[in-house]
């Protein structure tokens, strides 16, 4: 990775940082505006899945109280810029917390995927509706995160450390997969939306 290269993509994560300081394993950053574009067309066509008559066959079936979770569609997803932001992502996130540059962490960083499976890579969003909650629960790989798209809300993403983040629309955590976290009950008429994903480290 040239120096050139390593600083454009270090600028878009100057502004991060991690919950109650350093040493918190909770990273909380703002994702740029193309993104968040994106997203909101995952958003659109993960709808169109949840409002199709055999939306229940993609339901991703997952820990809590949703009334529908669905994964991005592959080819969708696989062609985003999205795809290669939450890579580069989980590499500045390595970099941080082992102070090697990220030349060195280079490739080391995957999407999480469930090879010849509908649900395909580990991005799906959560439509949670009136009286759905997540329960406490931790994921598979090895870094997840959240990015949010409608929390008007205001429902907290809580941890098992006592720390809690209350994210808005174009926000985005990510956290050790081992990291147990909840939401509590939508207990208004609103719909929380929000995508989860989970990267494996390869080496």
């Amino acid at each position: 990775m040239n120096n050139m290269y390593e600083q454009k993509i270090l600028s878009l994560f100057e502004d991060f940082y991690f919950l109650e300081g350093t040493n918190s394993s909770v990273l909380v950053g703002r994702l740029p505006n193309s993104i968040i574009e994106e997203v909101d067309n995952f958003t659109v066509l993960c709808t169109n899945i949840k409002n199709h008559p055999l939306s229940f066959l993609k339901n991703h079936v997952n820990v809590g109280m949703n009334k529908y979770q669905v994964s991005v569609p592959t080819n969708v997803f696989e062609d985003s810029f999205t795809f290669a932001f939450l890579i580069h992502m989980g590499s500045y996130y390595l970099s941080q917390h082992t102070n090697k540059p990220m030349s060195e962490i280079e490739r080391s960083v995957r999407v999480r995927k469930n090879h010849c499976h509908f649900d395909a890579y580990d991005m799906w969003v959560n439509f949670i509706e009136s009286e759905d909650f997540n329960d406490w629960h931790n994921h598979a790989g090895s870094l997840s995160g959240v990015i949010y798209v409608d929390n008007e809300i205001n429902l907290e993403t809580k941890f098992e450390n006592n720390l809690s983040f209350c994210g808005k629309k174009g926000d985005i955590i990510m956290f050790p997969s081992s990291t147990l976290h909840m939401v509590d009950k939508n207990t208004t008429n609103k719909t929380r939306i929000t995508f989860a994903y989970n990267l494996d480290i390869v080496r």
